[in-house]
Order: C-alpha cells, then sequence, then structure tokens
C-alpha cells in the first residue's frame, strides 16, 4: 500500500473533533472518487475510510453487503440502519 493509500486510511487521531473527522471523511473521498475506477473500487476502498470513524465514534457494526430486500432488489452496504447504494464513480456526469 502506497504511504498516500494509507494516510487517506488512517485519517483520525484520538483528539480529532467531530468537525474535524468529518472534513477528513470528506477530503479522503474525495481523493478515492479521482482514483476509483469502478463501483467496487468505490465501495472497498470508501468501507476502508469508515472503518476507522466508527472505531472513533465506538460503534461497532457487522455490515452486510449485496443484502437481498424483499422487494427483489439487491443493497449495496447496510451499516445498521444505513444504507449506502455505491454507483460507478462518475456516473452521473
Amino acid at each position: 500500500m502506497k504511504k498516500e493509500d494509507k494516510l487517506q486510511y488512517s485519517i483520525l487521531q484520538s483528539q480529532d473533533s467531530l468537525l474535524q473527522i468529518t472534513d477528513k471523511l470528506i477530503s479522503a473521498t474525495k481523493s478515492l472518487m479521482h482514483k476509483a475506477t469502478t463501483e467496487e473500487d468505490l465501495r472497498i476502498g470508501f468501507e476502508k475510510i469508515l472503518d476507522p470513524l466508527y472505531q472513533k465514534l465506538d460503534i461497532r457494526l457487522s455490515p452486510k453487503y449485496e443484502k437481498s430486500i424483499y422487494t427483489g432488489g439487491r443493497l449495496d452496504a447496510i451499516h445498521g440502519r444505513v444504507i449506502i447504494e455505491y454507483e460507478k464513480p462518475r456516473a452521473f456526469l
């Protein structure tokens, strides 16, 4: 893993406020959006970015991926009661 990637996924410091964490999350996500070429790249990268946030906030989740729902669709990621639906980078341009 490149030094830049390690910094991206280690965005939190123990003394960071929630506002600082949010700023770092946004910055890391913007960086990821420039590198990700597929939906899977985006999903894996963003999930790695979220992990330290969960740790900082002492949230213990067991995310589920590609979960089927009763309407026949599939959800990309479920984190507790939060659903994340990923799309290929630049899909909305």
